[in-house]
């Protein structure tokens, strides 16, 4: 038996669906599947009853989960204990990364993170992502010794920090050298674009900003399929969430109807942050006839937001977060920061 087959298992029993844990363990489902299977071989029972509808947990897959919680807990104790009797110098390093939807400008810097982890095996290394102003707040405070901040036009750090810029990023549009688009208005006039928002404003906002840039209303009309606004919503934990009466600024946003909201509290399997996972919520835009007419006519963006509202049955961002937290997935925090703090 392996600790990664423990892992494996608690995250099917969490979930109750493979693929879904597939997605969040970064693993195929049928290796999924595969170490599944070889853990109930050896220890000789089933753990999941699986059928063309759903999964669910086995008598012997209940009885398992306290004592494999528990084991994992120990095992991610043992680098403490084993740098604590080595002598060796010691430490505690806690950083912060900003936790922002743009995640990916932070790859190379978690990459350096975890190659100081490797190369001084006696530091504590104690890492979690944070709002911006949240991390910039407990560095001033001492409740963190750096953060890694992603600096966008209108952010600035307070006057009593001290930053150094790790590295800058810009987007482009990137076209083949045999293109024969000479320039960008030429290139956007030869693609059909799909364009993706990362930003929780709402994907109508995309429109005046290629208006802004310039561009021509009917440019913009033959070109663009289709636009999406997506968010990554962090989802509480179920081993730590607790239930409460909703006070009278969660009513005003929820609903008079709405008597309980689920809350984030934080455990040693959710590392103390009340949350574990992450779930998508999109807003997505067809241009299709009429949306092409509204934005030759210069239709605002409200406008154009409206028309697909109704007719074509599109979920706003602040619809979708409202919907999770009345289902229990998420908070009234989440809620906040992706409907009315963007």
């Amino acid at each position: 038996m392996e600790l990664k087959q423990l892992r494996y298992f608690l995250q099917v029993a969490e979930y109750l669906n493979f693929s879904r844990a597939a997605e969040q363990l970064y693993i195929s489902q049928p290796a999924l599947s595969y170490q599944i299977a070889e853990l109930e071989r050896e220890l000789g029972v089933e753990l999941f009853v699986r059928d063309r509808r759903k999964v669910y947990l086995t008598p012997a897959g209940k009885a398992l989960l306290e004592p494999a919680r528990e084991l994992l807990s120990r095992a991610e104790g043992l680098p403490q204990v084993a740098r604590q009797s080595s002598g060796g110098p010691g430490g505690h390093l806690r950083i912060a990364f900003d936790d922002t939807e743009d995640h990916f400008e932070l790859i190379g810097v978690t990459q350096a993170v975890a190659d100081f982890a490797l190369s001084h095996s006696h530091v504590q290394l104690d890492l979690e992502r944070l709002p911006f102003t949240e991390c910039a707040d407990r560095v001033i405070y001492g409740e963190l010794d750096l953060a890694f901040l992603i600096l966008r036009h209108r952010e600035r750090l307070p006057p009593d920090l001290i930053s150094r810029p790790v590295y800058r990023s810009r987007l482009v549009m990137v076209v083949r050298e045999d293109c024969p688009a000479q320039t960008c208005e030429e290139a956007i006039r030869s693609l059909d674009l799909l364009l993706v928002q990362a930003k929780p404003r709402g994907n109508s906002r995309i429109l005046k900003a290629l208006e802004d840039m310039g561009l021509e209303p009917y440019l913009i009309a033959s070109s663009v399929v289709g636009i999406i606004a997506q968010r990554l919503v962090r989802k509480l934990c179920p081993d730590c969430e607790e239930v409460a009466e909703t006070t009278e600024d969660e009513k005003q946003m929820l609903g008079e109807h709405v008597k309980m909201v689920h809350k984030a509290k934080g455990c040693p399997l959710c590392n103390y942050t009340g949350y574990r996972g992450r779930m998508a919520i999109h807003e997505i835009i067809q241009i299709d006839k009429q949306v092409r007419k509204m934005i030759q006519n210069g239709a605002s963006s409200e406008e154009i937001e409206e028309y697909a509202v109704a007719n074509q049955g599109m979920r706003t961002l602040k619809e979708c977060s409202l919907q999770l937290v009345q289902e229990g997935i998420t908070t009234v925090e989440e809620l906040r920061k992706i409907a009315y703090y963007s």
